[in-house]
């Protein structure tokens, strides 16, 4: 089971080859670690956590849980909230049928929304598939075709650039969330008179957060 999910979600990039210094480089600095030169001999053997990242942000946290672990146009979410939040949502995972091993693809800016879905997905032990509004629509399809994503998480506001495409792949449910759940609430509401309400379509392939 485990090695699947792993052969899974190492289908999510798309390798680029060159050549570093001698090295076979994919592309993808987090396997390359290009960094790595200006660390002393032997730095990139040290062990790693036999533990998911959840897990590790966790253990490392749990006991300051007063601490600041987000901060967004000045709201300060502590670690205590930011583990509740991530329970909630990975709970909602649950509920909506994805079970260890599915691959969801998330299209968000850097909102805690965004941080909350990411850790709650690998608490459950669901592969992120992390993409970014400015892909073209046809790697945004390709992507979540290639990587089999049921769900896709995104702001309600995007859902009208990539609808076409999106609804031609075999996404299961399409979760939109609003970019003002998490702004002050001044800011929020002047942004929701600024900002014309979003179009969201009704269905059962729909959910809205």
């Amino acid at each position: 089971m485990r090695k699947n999910f792993l052969m899974k979600c190492a289908t999510i990039a798309e390798y680029r080859i060159r050549t570093w210094e001698g090295r076979t480089m994919t592309g993808k600095p987090s396997i390359d670690r290009p960094w790595l030169k200006y660390y002393p001999e032997g730095a990139d053997k040290v062990p790693l956590p036999e533990m998911t990242t959840y897990q590790h942000l966790y253990e490392r946290n749990k006991d300051y849980l007063g601490g600041v672990a987000l901060e967004y146009y000045g709201v300060k979410i502590t670690y205590a909230v930011f583990f509740e939040k991530i329970s909630e949502v990975a709970k909602s995972f649950t509920a909506l049928g994805l079970k260890q091993g599915d691959i969801v693809t998330i299209m968000m800016p850097n909102t805690p929304e965004a941080v909350y879905c990411f850790y709650a997905l690998n608490k459950i032990g669901i592969c992120a598939n992390m993409l970014i509004p400015s892909f073209s629509v046809e790697h945004i399809a390709g992507s979540i075709d290639l990587t089999e994503s049921k769900i896709i998480i995104m702001l309600d506001k995007f859902y009208g650039m990539f609808d076409k495409v999106i609804e031609k792949t075999a996404l299961e449910k399409i979760v939109m969330v609003s970019p003002l759940a998490s702004l002050p609430s001044a800011m929020r509401v002047l942004a929701s008179l600024k900002e014309k309400p979003a179009v969201i379509p009704r269905g059962d392939k729909f959910e809205t957060v």
